[in-house]
């Protein structure tokens, strides 16, 4: 019986060490997916402000010039037919000055919204045999097997390595280093 407890023991590091080694991989993985996909959107972004800058300034020109000749005309005339065309023309300049201010306003915030891209969610999920477990499942398992069967505080779980073996339908466990070791049914 020792004995058997010792090969589950030690059957239930070696697949949580295999386990461990898989996921530092698959992290690594996501990890330079995603510095990669945040370089990719900084870059585009990047592109995407100095073409909102381009064309809010090439804007903003087009406004003034049109504005001056506009402003010109205007007055040439509101001088001929007077004091109500002026007032008029002066309103008219106000809002293409104001349409140019929120043009080019809403160009930057356009710019500023674009940001990097965030790390992808993940979830794992194990189908066998018509089952199907899931990892927050499973980990929630161990987890209530620690404080409501074992009478321990959830802040003294420090580390927690699990093996599963769907063909048996069992969850191995190695709490905290080897303080606790065990199976438990899934």
């Amino acid at each position: 019986m020792a004995e058997k407890k010792t090969n589950v023991k030690a059957a239930a590091k070696k697949a949580a060490t295999e386990v461990k080694a898989t996921a530092e991989k698959e992290v690594k993985k996501a990890e330079t997916t995603v510095k990669a996909t945040a370089e990719k959107a900084e870059k585009e972004v990047k592109k995407v402000e100095t073409a909102v800058k381009a064309t809010a300034e090439k804007a903003e020109k087009e406004v003034k010039t049109t504005a001056k000749k506009a402003a010109a005309k205007t007055k040439t005339t509101a001088k001929k037919a007077g004091t109500a065309v002026k007032a008029t023309a002066e309103k008219a300049e106000k809002e293409v000055k104001a349409t140019a201010k929120k043009t080019a306003a809403k160009a930057k915030t356009t710019a500023k919204k674009a940001a990097p891209a965030k790390a992808a969610k993940t979830e794992v999920t194990l189908q066998f045999a018509g089952r199907e477990y899931t990892e927050d499942a499973i980990i929630k398992l161990v987890k209530n097997y620690w404080t409501k069967d074992l009478k321990k505080k959830a802040g003294d779980l420090k580390e927690l390595q699990i093996y599963v073996k769907p063909e048996e339908a069992k969850a191995y466990y190695v709490i905290n280093g080897g303080e606790v070791t065990g199976g438990l049914d899934i």
